[in-house]
């Protein structure tokens, strides 16, 4: 990048040596401590979610639960361990636009799924898009 960024005009210094990955602002950089202060925040969520959750997203959990209390809250299992809360997150933030987008490119999960699980993926975003809240 430093080669083309004459070429393409840029004269903007350098800057993602030391900036914090999206999700990665947890204090003293402290992941151990950061997962033991998230099962006391959220006691109500099973370990396994709860863990992979916070090692996908890390800090930005809070933004994909948003103000769940309960499992019930987090919308439709999809999925063994994908939510409809998680999905809706996809696709505001992280610009999911179908099934394969969170299977393959955001969350990598597809690759330990079974075959009918993946087609409930799929399933949802058809129907979201019929229904006009892929969006959402």
């Amino acid at each position: 990048m430093q080669k083309l960024a004459p070429v393409l005009g840029n004269k903007a210094p350098d800057w993602t040596a030391s900036a914090t990955l999206p999700g990665g602002d947890m204090a003293d950089g402290d992941y151990d401590r950061f997962l033991g202060d998230l099962c006391t925040e959220f006691d109500w969520l099973p370990q396994p979610l709860l863990e992979r959750l916070a090692r996908c997203y890390g800090t930005a959990i809070r933004t994909v639960l948003g103000t769940a209390t309960s499992v019930a809250q987090l919308g439709q299992q999809v999925a063994p361990n994908l939510y409809e809360a998680e999905l809706h997150y996809l696709i505001a933030n992280e610009w999911a636009c179908d099934a394969d987008d969170v299977l393959w490119r955001r969350t990598k999960l597809g690759l330990g799924m079974q075959p009918d699980q993946i087609d409930a993926v799929h399933h949802w975003f058809a129907t979201q898009a019929r229904l006009g809240q892929a969006a959402q």
